[in-house]
């Protein structure tokens, strides 16, 4: 129980609620749910072999997820609703933790990945239409090189493309984990694990999520946001930083004091130092906020 707690206290500091996703361009959204259990003191994670028969991405090692469908409340409510319709897990049997930040696949569709417990006793029922199989995998397997390989600069890809070779123990069965599952399985193995890995993964182990920011801005597009709630509950009030060719539009934002508020720091266009940091800010009342070329701040 104590690797659940601890695991759970990390992941809640990370959790980017829906601020962010609301600050962020109009895209198709989907979610994945990534459930963790503890087994002999030691995290697994779940995952699922996509049907054959599907349209897209057919037998290839997912998490349960999908697309979200405009009834759906939240990207919490997608990742959970999709759990249960893939592999029949329970809403209710899940212990959500945090949702980490967002991330465009190669269909141009924005994923929310969402980190929830089970309880080791559940017994999958996979809908043969969607899942052929449900396997676990110790976490720290996404920490280690021996069935790890990576390549860089792949056509519509940021940073490495990830892969791993696990061969199921329970069932004798090899799996092929690539791509963005394999990016979000060592993403929450680093987090929860504290761990670096044995390979390179191109970004920061011990803060990793800066460079998901960047990702997640530099392909949203061309200008950073900035964002923040008004004195009006629900609504939001969004300043658009122009980003051009090596410049920026200067502009400053009055906003109301408040004694709490929460600030992501996010870079746009990592690769030029020419381009601002942006920074979001959650739950503030706004104090004079200057934009420079090099930085924003709040004085």
């Amino acid at each position: 129980m104590r690797v659940k707690e601890e695991t759970m206290a990390i992941l809640k500091q990370l959790d980017v609620g829906n601020e962010l996703a609301s600050s962020l361009p109009v895209l198709p959204r989907a979610s994945v749910l990534i459930p963790l259990t503890v087994k002999n003191g030691r995290l697994f994670t779940l995952m699922t072999l996509r049907s054959r028969e599907l349209r897209t991405s057919a037998g290839e090692v997912c998490f349960p997820g999908g697309k979200r469908d405009p009834s759906d409340a939240d990207d919490v409510y997608t990742a959970l609703r999709e759990a249960e319709e893939e592999i029949g897990l329970p809403p209710a049997d899940v212990l959500v933790v945090c949702r980490l930040v967002p991330v465009i696949n190669k269909s141009g569709l924005l994923v929310t990945p969402v980190v929830g417990f089970i309880d080791e006793s559940f017994i999958p029922r996979p809908n043969p239409a969607e899942v052929s199989a449900v396997f676990t995998v110790p976490l720290d397997f996404f920490t280690r090189d021996k069935d790890h390989s990576s390549s860089h600069g792949v056509a519509g890809m940021r940073g490495f493309l990830h892969s791993f070779y696990f061969v199921d123990p329970d069932s004798g069965r090899q799996f092929h984990i690539w791509g963005l599952t394999a990016t979000f399985a060592i993403l929450v193995a680093v987090l929860a694990l504290r761990t670096t890995p044995e390979f390179d993964v191109g970004f920061d182990p011990e803060d990793p999520l800066p460079f998901f920011q960047r990702m997640l801005l530099s392909r949203t597009s061309g200008s950073g946001h900035v964002t923040s709630r008004d004195e009006h509950p629900g609504s939001l009030k969004t300043k658009r930083l122009h980003v051009g060719e090596n410049k920026t539009k200067h502009e400053k934002h009055t906003i109301p004091n408040n004694d709490k508020c929460t600030v992501i720091r996010m870079t746009v266009g990592a690769e030029s130092p020419s381009l601002p940091l942006i920074y979001v800010l959650l739950n503030c009342n706004w104090s004079d906020v200057r934009c420079r070329a090099s930085s924003m701040s709040t004085p």
